[in-house]
């Protein structure tokens, strides 16, 4: 499980929520399936998202954010940057309602492999 906000909120706000959740995990962990990925033990700091910084300063805290979890971030944080590009570039666009998601994937992986980034998902899914 995965908690995640707009980058707005407040750096004490995101903070605080890890803080107890990562230090009372013994008082919920048998609440339901999936706690497990609730303990600090279990963070996977490489994974797909940036971290908000108040997340961030806990983990500093604890003693488990290293230098391979801020490359990561900063990884993160690029293609964040590199995919709102991408946005921004895409809503100045006239595209029908047909094209608009192929298109959308077309302009997403042009931005990507412009930044020499990886671009998973390169055709829309399947309609059901």
């Amino acid at each position: 499980p995965i908690f995640v906000s707009l980058p707005n909120l407040a750096d004490d706000t995101a903070y605080s929520l890890t803080k107890a959740i990562m230090e009372n995990y013994e008082s919920f962990k048998d609440s339901g399936p999936g706690m497990d990925g609730y303990q600090l033990a279990n963070q996977n700091f490489e994974w797909v998202f940036p971290y908000h910084p108040g997340a961030i300063r806990y983990y500093k805290e604890a003693g488990v954010w290293n230098d391979a979890a801020q490359a990561s971030h900063d990884a993160n944080m690029k293609r964040q940057e590199v995919l709102a590009a991408a946005w921004d570039e895409f809503q100045g666009m006239d595209v029908s309602e047909d094209e608009y998601k192929a298109k959308w994937l077309e302009v997403r992986a042009k931005h990507l492999n412009e930044a020499d980034m990886p671009v998973p998902f390169n055709e829309p899914l399947p309609e059901e």
